[in-house]
């Protein structure tokens, strides 16, 4: 029987780490792990979109003073230097000197299933590891609806490969299945989820902050990403990601066939991506199309830095002067443009107001005879 621990809201983290440590980790003397967090860019550790320092910090210390190799690292999702994004979100300070370019060594994995004809590079220290410590944050997502241990796995593949599969699988659904089948390469054995602040609304980068003050811990990502979307007030079979896990059975999302210690504390009234319509009917191929919500970039956001348009694989996003623009012809809906964001430019409007664009956009052209 998998175990899940979740500690009461505001515990001493060390001592709570501490607790899950020995509890799952009895052994790691000895023993070269890779601890990854959540980097996914350059977000400074106060707008809660990377994993807390204060979090890696008190893991690497305890597996330290447990004398285990330690290896923190995570592949971004802008291309740049790794290390200097490392340094903005407070990862490289609280890896106590154990931080390392994951993303220079790397080993060719051939997926399977409907895309076993891709093989793709995955950095070395997965498959070198002798166990992983996934350090994931609890947060909604625009695209899968939340984020937490399963999707944080995605971590291990460097560079633009993940704008890429992103345009092999642009829906929902598809996306679901392809990080399930990415996450099989090799699940990790013990999960660390920072839920001291959860992200609702529009996430992974864009939504707000809600105060929790809990730390998740269990030997199976699954079954702890079901705690964080209960969390939530979502049923876990209701998350595209969960639902594909638990068919695939890589885990247990049905919390009374599990040994919990501790209580699931549920945010009221907690707010689900603006786009969730569209997310549900990602699962109908023939709904897909219809309910796709297109990004907007906020004019008076946009710094020009082009991380989004360096991190989009189909080429939406256009730079004219002064600003950058999106190709609603080219773009696919895969929002990794909102997720790189440093500076939150880019939104994704409501579903009701993307159809009304629509409608405006269709009229307006038929008005100027265009075809």
């Amino acid at each position: 029987m998998g175990k899940i621990i979740i500690t009461a809201p505001g515990a001493p983290l060390r001592r709570s780490i501490d607790h899950i440590l020995d509890s799952l980790c009895p052994q790691p003397a000895g023993k070269k792990i890779w601890v990854k967090p959540n980097m996914l860019g350059p977000f400074e550790p106060a707008q809660g979109v990377t994993t807390s320092p204060k979090v890696l910090e008190a893991v690497v210390d305890a597996l330290l003073n447990r004398q285990a190799s330690v290896v923190v690292g995570d592949n971004p999702g802008v291309p740049g230097n790794q290390e200097g994004i490392a340094a903005i979100t407070g990862i490289l300070d609280a890896s106590k000197g154990c931080w390392r370019n994951i993303g220079v060594n790397t080993s060719a994995v051939r997926l399977t299933g409907r895309w076993s004809d891709i093989t793709i590079n995955i950095s070395s220290i997965w498959l070198q590891a002798d166990l992983i410590i996934n350090l994931p944050c609890l947060k909604t997502h625009a695209l899968t609806l939340m984020t937490g241990a399963v999707k944080n796995m995605f971590g291990g593949v460097p560079g633009r490969t993940k704008s890429y599969l992103h345009t092999l699988a642009p829906s929902a659904n598809s996306f679901a299945e392809l990080l399930v089948e990415i996450y099989s390469i090799r699940p990790p054995e013990i999960v660390i989820m920072d839920a001291l602040k959860v992200m609702e609304g529009n996430g992974p980068s864009g939504g707000k902050l809600r105060p929790l003050g809990v730390i998740i811990g269990g030997d199976n990502s699954v079954s702890v990403d079901a705690a964080g979307s209960m969390i939530m007030g979502r049923r876990p079979e209701r998350i595209p990601l969960l639902r594909e896990a638990y068919r695939r059975e890589l885990g247990e999302i049905d919390l009374s066939k599990l040994a919990v210690e501790g209580e699931v504390p549920v945010l009221p009234h907690f707010k689900m991506p603006s786009n969730i319509i569209a997310s549900i009917a990602n699962r109908f191929n023939s709904l897909a199309a219809i309910y796709a919500v297109v990004p907007q970039i906020i004019k008076d956001k946009c710094i020009r830095c082009g991380l989004c348009a360096r991190t989009c694989r189909s080429q939406a996003i256009i730079e004219k002067e002064p600003l950058y623009y999106i190709d609603y012809n080219r773009c696919i809906s895969c929002y990794c443009c909102a997720e790189v964001c440093p500076r939150q430019a880019v939104r994704l409007p409501h579903i009701r107001e993307e159809l009304l664009q629509r409608i405006f956009h269709l009229f307006r052209k038929r008005s100027h005879g265009e075809s």
